[in-house]
């Protein structure tokens, strides 16, 4: 039988990782900002953004390692290959201060968001904000994390209407549990099942806004609109 080779595992295994790594990344550029994402059950490939940030953290933890694994295996070379290169550096000193200066220029310029570096961040906005419809901004941060009772407090809305829409709605609820386990329980999203207890359209009187003027939209809008019995 062929002997294991640690090596050539360690390779294989960076290489998926690496591979995986990139993926999540890209995805989590693509993906709504923050909260908004929970709110309304974002996914991607049947991942939410939960499990694809926690893809993303784990892949690069495991990646790591088997970086600071593969250094120890090829210590040896790895040292003659540096000494070279610095003295390539040396001997290249109009590259060596060529590749400085651009990685020096695309780390200031995602630091502080220059052009042409802003075009990408903003055109990951774009795409971010994209998913978003009509109805599923959040009316406060973290909204789906509490119960119906502490999200209508802080909404200024009637609890107990709230409870008489989800029965006539055929919706189960448990007042002890966050909305995001009651719309579970429900096969919805926090959005749709938060919609269906307040028996309206929820964002029909939220401003145009961007950013926290969307949030802070909608619970004006709730605010203004008709009042539950």
């Amino acid at each position: 039988m062929k002997k294991f080779n640690i090596r050539v595992f360690v390779n294989i295994s960076m290489t998926f990782f690496f591979v995986s790594l990139i993926l999540s990344s890209l995805i989590l550029y693509i993906s709504p900002y923050g909260r908004r994402a929970f709110w309304f059950n974002w996914s991607f490939l049947s991942l939410n953004k939960g499990q694809w940030v926690s893809c993303h953290i784990i892949t690069g933890f495991t990646f790591l390692i088997l970086g600071i694994w593969h250094i120890i295996l090829n210590i040896k070379p790895l040292l003659t290959y540096l000494t070279l290169r610095a003295q390539n550096a040396v001997t290249h000193k109009a590259e060596f201060f060529a590749a400085l200066g651009l990685f020096v220029l695309f780390i200031t310029g995602a630091i502080f968001n220059l052009t042409p570096f802003s075009y990408i961040l903003k055109y990951g906005s774009s795409i971010q904000n994209s998913w978003l419809k009509d109805g599923q901004l959040l009316p406060i941060s973290q909204a789906e994390l509490l119960t119906l009772g502490e999200l209508t407090e802080k909404l200024g809305l009637n609890y107990k209407a709230m409870i008489i829409h989800a029965n006539e709605a055929g919706l189960k609820l448990d007042p002890k549990k966050s909305i995001k386990e009651n719309a579970a329980a429900n096969g919805l999203s926090p959005v749709v099942f938060f919609s269906k207890v307040y028996e309206g359209d929820i964002n029909r009187e939220q401003g145009r806004g961007q950013g926290m003027g969307e949030g802070l939209g909608l619970v004006k809008g709730l605010g203004r609109g008709r009042r539950l019995p």
